[in-house]
């Protein structure tokens, strides 16, 4: 890392993970350890890159440099390779384990609705049957009034 390298405040926020406006209000607090990091660089506020590993703690990448081997390409294509088959299948196994929960759960759904309907039509027997019963008795008491009003 080098210490003479600034980056933008915008660059900087998108490297610590914060917004540019919490940045500046950073920058214009008093005592702030912000403060120190500052440049100005063609008329624009830049930040010293160690500020992000000093102040934020994150640490800052070396850039990478080509390396002239060989089989340094191959071996990390053949690496990026393994790890995107990884995922790859972790996702795929995730997907089969999703379709068999949503199918198990299909066929719950199934089978409650399928008892609510019987339910439903127990409910509409049971009603049918107090209603006839009320109606024998109603007309069990018509017929006791009138066996009792042909008496007087």
């Amino acid at each position: 890392m080098r210490e003479d390298e600034y980056i933008s405040i915008k660059d900087f926020a998108k490297r610590a993970g914060v917004s540019v406006q919490s940045i500046y209000k950073r920058l214009n607090g008093l005592n702030n350890p912000l403060n120190q990091y500052i440049k100005l660089v063609e008329n624009q506020k830049m930040l010293n890159i160690s500020a992000l590993e000093e102040i934020y703690g994150i640490e800052v990448e070396q850039p990478i440099q080509p390396i002239h081997s060989t089989h340094s390409t191959p071996h990390s294509t053949s690496e990026k390779d393994k790890k995107t088959e990884t995922k790859s299948e972790t996702v795929s196994d995730l997907v089969s384990i999703l379709e068999k929960e949503l199918g198990a759960k299909n066929e719950q759904i199934a089978h409650l609705q399928k008892l609510l309907d019987q339910e439903q039509q127990l409910r509409m027997i049971s009603e049918q049957k107090l209603l006839q019963i009320e109606e024998n008795k109603t007309v069990e008491e018509g017929q006791k009034k009138k066996k009792w009003q042909f008496w007087k």
